[in-house]
């Protein structure tokens, strides 16, 4: 269905009445798009998984709900409705409440980094008493100090824990699937990364023969 809301664009609900800003590239105000909100959005349900701005008149993801951002560019509420109550809001699966009750993913918890964007902005989510017994997302384990760091660069031949226990012992870990050892026994590289023309092992042993390197 076209509204004619721009000239010669045809728009569905699902457009109209979610945050266009990302797409046309307008910041906080959403008037500079000469958008006048139909009528209709005000009873359009939003689908699984977005959220009605108090307004009525738009609709936004659920993970941008107490965020701690209010950019409508960034896919926010244009009336910031979205940054209101996150006292008592409940962060949707797989998000975690910041002290500040800003809902950041889970794993961000615990991962050593504090880049406001993306973690809480009081570092809450860093706090020693809390990595000590938090259990790190699927696909991540703990270095010694207790933060979590992706599996896949556990033993890869560079230090990504900041107490480099990522890559202790590593003769006696157990590369992941599709993951092979170096000849050094100690670094794990991609299956795909053998004889590719490129170093990817720090004996080069990826690219001068491999003893048991089995064909995928």
């Amino acid at each position: 269905m076209c509204f004619g809301f721009f000239a010669d664009v045809c728009l569905s609900y699902f457009l109209i009445c979610h945050d266009m800003s990302y797409i046309v590239g307008v910041d906080d105000d959403l008037s500079a798009l000469g958008m006048k909100y139909n009528p209709l959005c005000e009873n359009y349900t939003c689908p699984k998984g977005w959220w009605k701005c108090g307004d009525n008149k738009q609709c936004i993801e659920e993970m941008n709900i107490c965020d701690g951002e209010t950019w409508v560019r960034w896919g926010n509420c244009a009336d910031k409705s979205d940054e209101e109550n996150c006292e008592v809001y409940q962060c949707p699966e797989g998000y975690w409440k910041c002290a500040n009750n800003k809902c950041i993913k889970e794993t961000a918890v615990c991962d050593g980094e504090s880049w406001y964007l993306k973690d809480c902005a009081d570092q809450s989510e860093e706090d020693i008493a809390l990595c000590q017994t938090w259990k790190c997302s699927k696909g991540f384990s703990k270095c010694l100090n207790h933060n979590c760091l992706e599996d896949e660069l556990f033993c890869n031949g560079r230090s990504d824990c900041s107490d480099d226990s990522d890559e202790f012992e590593c003769e006696a870990y157990s590369c992941l699937q599709g993951f092979q050892k170096c000849n050094d026994n100690r670094q794990c590289v991609p299956i795909l990364g053998f004889c590719d023309g490129s170093n990817e092992c720090q004996d080069d042993s990826d690219e001068i023969g491999k003893k048991t390197l089995v064909d995928q």
